[in-house]
């Protein structure tokens, strides 16, 4: 797995991305980005998606790395398919939900739906990364632009052209991994008789209430 650090970095500020049917060599082997056009262009391709990032200089395909998404967005490609997390290996904790985590749901395959694409919200861009099967885990946090950078064109401009290395620190993550999503049966809400799934439901004189219902007793809560 690439460093993930990086990954978003490049998916979040530089690259044009769209899924799709891949069109490349098998993984591993050499090949060249010339080659790669020349063959779009033998097919009347107008338009052609790289799979797994393209290819890096050195012509190995396959790698979802960022030198080879730089290298193909370099060379003028723009449609660029990456394998994420098609379950629930790679788990976000946002701390924020700004646009940035839409560019995760796209990168790494992070969704809520899905249950691993989870908030913490506490305002800050940062976001912490886990891997299930490594047990391996890293929390990104985006540092403040530099001064001399006023106007919003000039601050894209920055995050555009920085290293990636100058605009996140990298620390450990320090939240717990989350379990995985667990299914719960769902019951109609005795006031509103709408389903709701029993973990969100609350007991209240024998019945069944959903949280917007139940009268919360926080008579304590001084």
């Amino acid at each position: 797995m690439p460093i993930v650090s990086e990954l978003i970095l490049s998916l979040m500020l530089t690259a044009s991305l769209s899924a799709g049917a891949p069109l490349s060599a098998p993984p591993g082997l050499a090949v060249s980005l010339p080659a790669i056009t020349a063959q779009a262009q033998q097919l009347h391709t107008p338009l052609m998606i790289l799979h797994a990032g393209g290819v890096t200089p050195e012509g190995v395909t396959g790698s979802n790395s960022l030198e080879a998404l730089e290298h193909s967005y370099e060379n003028g490609f723009r449609l660029l398919e990456l394998d994420f997390s098609a379950d629930e290996d790679v788990v976000c904790i946002a701390e924020n939900d700004a646009c940035g985590v839409d560019a995760i749901q796209v990168l790494l395959g992070c969704s809520v739906g899905k249950g691993n694409l989870l908030f913490h919200l506490r305002g800050k861009q940062a976001f912490s990364f886990y891997n299930r099967k490594t047990g391996k885990a890293v929390r990104l946090v985006l540092r403040p632009t530099p001064a001399e950078y006023q106007t919003k064109e000039e601050r894209f401009r920055y995050l555009q052209d920085a290293a990636p290395a100058a605009l996140f620190d990298v620390k450990p993550a320090v939240l717990a991994l989350p379990e995985r999503a667990r299914l719960f049966q769902s019951h109609p809400c005795d006031g509103c008789g709408e389903v709701t799934a029993e973990h969100l439901l609350r007991l209240e004189n024998g019945k069944k209430l959903c949280l917007d219902c139940f009268r919360a007793y926080n008579r304590f809560d001084v």
